[in-house]
């Protein structure tokens, strides 16, 4: 006699299927920011479209506009890669000059 799946085991199958997904939505859209100088918050595996396509049309102003709001070192996102972002001569020359290993950049 065949056997009939019951309503309980289609429903469980659903919700495994349903917390499997959103278990690998979230681990997709995770951006690791907790070791790296703040910045404009990522949008997952997006990372800082908006920004990065303004400053490909007006590039001064808007880097002059995240020095405004995040300081003279801050981090922007293209995807899942970060990008290390220096406003200042001083910041760059202190980066590339005064620090001897690179641990020390992070």
């Amino acid at each position: 006699m065949p056997s009939m799946i019951s309503a309980f085991e289609i429903f469980s199958g659903m919700l495994c299927l349903l917390g499997v997904t959103q278990w690998a939505i979230k681990y997709l859209l995770r951006c690791d920011t907790d070791r790296y100088p703040d910045g404009p918050r990522p949008l997952g595996i997006f990372g800082n479209v908006s920004i990065l396509t303004r400053l490909q049309s007006c590039p001064d102003r808007e880097l002059m506009s995240i020095a405004r709001s995040w300081g003279d070192t801050c981090m922007l996102w293209a995807a899942r890669y970060p990008m290390l972002v220096l406003n200042k001569p001083q910041v760059v020359k202190e980066l590339l000059v005064d620090v001897r290993t690179p641990t020390q950049l992070i």
